[in-house]
């Protein structure tokens, strides 16, 4: 969480004086910096209720933001450019489907035990103790086991 005071001269500030200091552009290239006087929740929120003007500060030309008032707090927000958003919300997507072992249809299908219960396979060598000891490679050392692979204990 940054909270850096930027100087306001004449009610305005601008974009590229912001990004100078927060590196915005680097991350997120061709990103347009917004400010607004609500939070990310309070902004969700009026967006949702398509109250758009109430979520950004005016701008003119476009990254320069006026009627800004000295110690008020405004929050520096980012819109991704549309074909880089896109692009990222692809990848998501395919990683997502991946992780649910969607992306290979010869991935086995869950092991379940008589009760019904899904088996889980070994954590301990993750680093976390197993909490049933049918999908547990060591039971009796899952302790053990699960220190050695970075568990930091109770």
């Amino acid at each position: 969480m940054y909270a850096e005071e930027f100087p306001i001269v004449d009610g305005s500030i601008t974009a590229a004086l912001i990004d100078e200091e927060y590196c915005l552009s680097y991350v997120m290239p061709n990103c347009r910096i917004r400010l607004s006087t609500l939070s990310g929740r309070q902004r969700a929120v009026h967006e949702g209720l398509g109250d758009y003007a109430m979520c950004t500060v005016p701008e003119d030309p476009p990254g320069t933001f006026l009627g800004l008032q000295v110690d008020t707090s405004y929050h520096v927000f980012i819109e991704q450019e549309e074909a880089q958003l896109k692009r990222d919300q692809e990848r998501m997507r395919a990683a997502a489907l991946q992780m649910e072992g969607a992306a290979d249809p010869n991935a086995p299908a869950p092991l379940t035990r008589a009760d019904g219960h899904v088996m889980e396979s070994c954590s301990c060598i993750y680093g976390n103790p197993c909490m049933d000891e049918y999908g547990c490679k060591d039971w009796n050392s899952r302790f053990a086991v699960a220190l050695k692979n970075g568990w930091k204990g109770f």
